[in-house]
This record gives structure tokens, C-alpha cells and sequence, in this order.
């Protein structure tokens, strides 16, 4: 059976406040645990705007435009699904909705947003064309897709919608984004798992440093 997302709102008395489908006419789904996903897929800003990710493979999915200069993807790129990235203000009204990927699966895991607004999404994906931008200045960027079944992705947009970076992070095998998180400072914390013995990895000087893939044979 096909499926739509859903989204609701209650008090903390449990009256509901809204309640509304999201999807079109194949599966849409908010969040996934394949290849280990299970972190948030749904966050909050300070303004209380909801943003919702997760995947689709369907063509009709309903997009709509942030405004000016906001990233809208309004066409399934083909493959197995698409991520879709989902806000609504606090009264249940879409402010922006778009599909991101290339020609492969594509999922995305889970989303955060910082003190500034600033959207932050991860999963992963088996696109050798997924859209990437490098954000400059220094920043790790992966522009080339490392290969096996999936890399794991880590987009960042400003409140808007507007794209800031978007980049792969893997190594030759299977790799995926499963949670993200950001603390007071900003610095952004991301885990999941990784199959690639090729995995990119950087001693930090201090702490925990394990430099080898210990899980046996990719």
C-alpha cells in the first residue's frame, strides 16, 4: 500500500490544535530506518516552525517555494526515492517544501536547527549526481561520491530555505547519516554507520582516535 506522511499538533493537555496529511500519490514517508536511521526527523526552530525530512518516490509530491532565492526541487529526479524536506509555521501552514536528490535512493534521517535558524539535514544517498555546494572558507567539502551502495550527506540551509552547503561524506562502501545534532556554540555533532574501511577520519589531537574500520571485512 501506498503511503502519506502526517503531521500533528496537540497542547500539552492532548486537544489537538491541527492535523494534516502531506504526500502524494505513491510513498511518502517521514523519516527511515534503513541503513540504522533512526534519529529526528522532525525539529523545531525558536520561531516554532516544524521541519519534517524523510523520502518519497513519488512524482507528485506537493513543493512549494520559499520565496526568493530559496532551493526548490520540484521534479522526482528518478531512482528510489527523493528527500523531502518539509516547514510549516506554528499554525499548521507550509512555508516551504522541496525534494532533494539525484538519479539513486536518497533518504534523509534526521534534521536540527541552530540558535540562528540555520536548517541542518543528514541521511544518505546512492547518487552519483546528488546536488552538492561547496560552502568555501575552509570548510570540509567532499564534492566527489565515494562509491559502493551509499554515502552518507550533510545539507545546510539558512531559515529561508536558501542552500548553503551540501556535500557527501563516505568512503568506498556503505555509509549513512543517522542523527545530527548542534550545541550552544554551534558546532555540529553527527553519527551514524560505515561499512567503508576508506571511511574519512581525522585525529583530533586529543581523546578517543581509532584510525582503523575494526568490523571485518567490507
Amino acid at each position: 500500500a501506498n503511503t502519506d506522511i502526517f503531521l500533528l499538533k496537540f497542547t500539552g493537555a492532548g486537544l489537538r490544535q491541527w492535523a494534516t496529511y502531506c504526500g502524494g500519490i505513491a510513498n511518502d514517508v517521514a523519516g527511515s530506518t534503513a541503513n540504522g536511521g533512526n534519529g529526528n526527523c522532525i525539529a523545531l526552530d525558536a520561531s516554532g516552525n516544524i521541519y519534517v525530512v524523510g523520502h518519497t518516490d513519488a512524482a507528485g509530491f506537493p513543493t512549494q517555494t520559499h520565496g526568493a532565492g530559496s532551493y526548490l526541487q520540484s521534479l522526482f529526479a528518478g531512482g528510489w526515492y527523493d528527500v523531502i524536506i518539509l516547514k510549516f509555521n506554528s499554525a499548521g501552514a507550509m512555508q516551504w517544501s522541496t525534494l532533494y536528490g539525484g538519479n539513486g535512493r536518497d533518504i534523509a534521517h534526521a534534521v536540527v536547527t541552530d540558535a540562528a535558524g540555520n536548517v541542518y539535514v543528514t541521511g544518505f544517498t546512492g547518487s552519483g549526481n546528488f546536488p552538492r555546494q561547496n560552502p568555501g572558507g575552509g570548510a570540509y567539502y567532499q564534492t566527489n561520491y565515494g562509491g559502493g551502495n551509499n554515502d552518507a550527506f550533510l545539507l545546510k540551509f539558512d531559515n529561508s530555505g536558501v542552500r548553503k552547503s551540501a556535500a557527501y561524506y563516505g568512503g568506498g562502501d556503505i555509509d549513512a547519516g543517522n542523527d545530527i545534532l548542534v550545541d550552544k556554540a554551534g558546532n555540529l555533532f553527527v553519527t551514524g554507520m560505515t561499512v567503508s574501511s576508506n571511511f574519512p577520519v581525522l585525529n583530533p589531537g586529543c581523546g578517543h582516535y581509532q584510525s582503523t574500520y575494526s568490523g571485518g571485512t567490507p
